[in-house]
């Protein structure tokens, strides 16, 4: 990847009400962002500015450097009854990152399959292995649900794994769904953040789980530069930990590397001078316990 020393004066750091902080900024060719990084900023049907990845079009909710992640939309896979030909109708979505600087948070999300009988896998589309993780939801009545509860009756949820960078989602018509139709319309499938999901009765009864955010939930995504590890990329003229009280680390989560603070100091270690010393404060031992002395650690 491209990396410059940091955005120019006259880029701007906010879309909307979203912040855009160094190495992502708005546009294309502006030398805003490092490459893979860029921002659209887009005026959508209500009048209000939204930001969306330039490498894949989805929608920004906000950007975090200290963590390197990006939370974002993702759509919502959906399988549903269609009463006139009394057949099961699929619209399965996918998402591939392969060649970007993202991959999907194993730690942040979770595989989710909603409904009554309903069998859904990821596939890789990074990988060989075609099918990574699958969940089942199986259930007889409504008054079997329990809100909150995730454990298969209804709902099913199941780990990401590591690396995971592009996925498509299947469903398999494997139990006979001519029952559980009457009351439970359309089964889901998506990959959605953790803390943001909680399963609810009536995602069972009604359609209400994917009405929600145009059909949309949070996905965790996390963020390096380039494939590169540490020891390689320190002597790479693209290496792009800036800041003198930076350092490097290697990536968690798939190849590449990521840039911290040093202990003691925080900002955005992607610009010069973006890690300052922290404030903090010590009690003066020379004086009254109601005096305190501040000052910056260098």
């Amino acid at each position: 990847a491209s990396t410059s020393a940091q955005s120019g004066p006259g880029c701007k750091t906010q879309c909307g009400d979203v912040d855009i902080p160094y190495p992502f900024g708005i546009g294309i060719g502006t030398g805003c962002a490092i490459r893979d990084f860029e921002i659209i900023c887009r005026r959508t049907a209500n009048g209000i500015y939204k930001p969306f990845l330039f490498v894949r079009n989805v929608e920004v909710l906000s950007i975090s450097v200290p963590f390197s992640q990006v939370r974002v939309l993702s759509d919502i896979s959906t399988y549903c009854y269609n009463t006139s030909t009394r057949s099961m109708v699929q619209k399965a979505w996918s998402l591939d990152f392969s060649r970007s600087p993202y991959r999907f948070s194993y730690l942040h999300n979770k595989l989710i399959v909603i409904g009554c009988n309903t069998l859904a896998y990821i596939n890789n589309l990074g990988s060989t292995a075609k099918y990574t993780t699958a969940c089942a939801a199986v259930c007889e009545s409504p008054a079997a649900l329990t809100n909150g509860s995730c454990v298969g009756a209804g709902c099913c949820q199941n780990d990401i794994p590591k690396g995971l960078r592009g996925y498509m989602f299947t469903f398999y018509d494997v139990y006979n769904n001519s029952n559980s139709t009457l009351f439970n319309p359309c089964s889901y499938a998506a990959m959605v953040e953790t803390e943001t999901f909680s399963f609810s009765s009536d995602f069972i009864t009604t359609t209400r789980f994917n009405d929600t955010d145009d059909g949309r939930k949070p996905l965790v995504l996390d963020w390096v530069v380039g494939n590169a590890t540490c020891e390689v990329a320190r002597d790479m003229p693209s290496y792009a930990c800036h800041s003198r009280n930076s350092m490097c680390v290697n990536s968690t989560n798939g190849q590449g590397y990521l840039c911290n603070c040093t202990d003691g100091y925080e900002g955005n270690p992607y610009l010069f001078d973006g890690c300052r010393g922290k404030f903090i404060s010590l009690l003066d031992p020379c004086s009254s316990l109601d005096h305190v002395q501040s000052f910056y650690e260098e």
